[in-house]
């Protein structure tokens, strides 16, 4: 944890010891492995010691480039992520490992939701946008530095925080309210067209304004059964002029 050395003699106890690992409870071996994996000297200890981690983690069949651990913030989540990248283990298989271990829910909750995201693709500000919507600001970070991102990427995401650039719902200028006062009945319906209105703001369809937002409420796509007849055609005319965009189902 500290970064001392561990004398031959201890580490040979270590080793010769580890199958008794099996006999302790999940939670300690479960502290003392988050001690280890965020103290200065992860890495060596990974790398030295890979024998001892597969008695109470047999999934870990491998390990590659496990300098990643120590790259990352010393956080818990951001460690045992990057033990995972390193050992290429599935999202399904992590969950149950960390629930065996009896690791607590917002842990888990963050390591799955960095795994889920490791290939997320950024090529645009949109793509940050949904990120941090996905992640939140506490963990984005994280997730760049398990991907490498370049530094010009991280500064970005930084930038758009500053400016309180909209990434999710609570960020809009119009709430459920907002929508319900339009005419839509309160329910799933008003939760659904604040999710519409967020991704037109990432995706930068309407500006993040009041008047803007419920200008583009109005003219959001209207599903239209039976377009080809003769009233569905004429309420799609209707639709039309009114500034809305139908989509005609016959």
């Amino acid at each position: 944890v500290l970064g001392f050395a561990i004398q031959p003699e201890t580490s040979e106890a270590l080793r010769r010891l580890s199958p008794t690992l099996t006999r302790v409870a999940a939670e300690r071996i479960y502290g003392e492995w988050l001690k280890l994996l965020c103290g200065q000297d992860a890495v060596r200890i990974v790398d030295e010691y890979a024998d001892v981690l597969r008695v109470f983690l047999p999934e870990i069949t491998q390990l590659n480039n496990t300098e990643l651990i120590g790259k990352v913030s010393g956080t818990s989540h951001a460690r045992i992520c990057a033990l995972f990248y390193c050992a290429n283990v599935p999202t399904s298989v992590a969950e149950h490992i960390l629930r065996r271990l009896h690791v607590d829910f917002q842990t888990i909750r963050r390591v799955i939701m960095l795994l889920d995201s490791r290939s997320h693709a950024v090529t645009n500000d949109a793509d940050l946008l949904r990120l941090l919507n996905r992640l939140g600001e506490d963990v984005i970070f994280d997730h760049l530095m398990l991907a490498e991102a370049d530094r010009s990427i991280f500064d970005r995401v930084q930038q758009l925080l500053d400016n309180n650039t909209c990434y999710k719902i609570s960020m809009l200028a119009i709430d459920g309210n907002d929508i319900i006062e339009t005419g839509i009945p309160a329910g799933p319906d008003v939760g659904k067209r604040l999710l519409d209105l967020l991704d037109a703001v990432i995706e930068g369809f309407c500006s993040n304004n009041r008047e803007d937002l419920l200008k583009y409420l109005n003219k959001m796509k209207i599903l239209l059964t039976g377009g080809a007849g003769f009233i569905g055609s004429h309420t799609l005319i209707e639709l039309t002029e009114a500034g809305h965009e139908a989509v005609v189902v016959d």
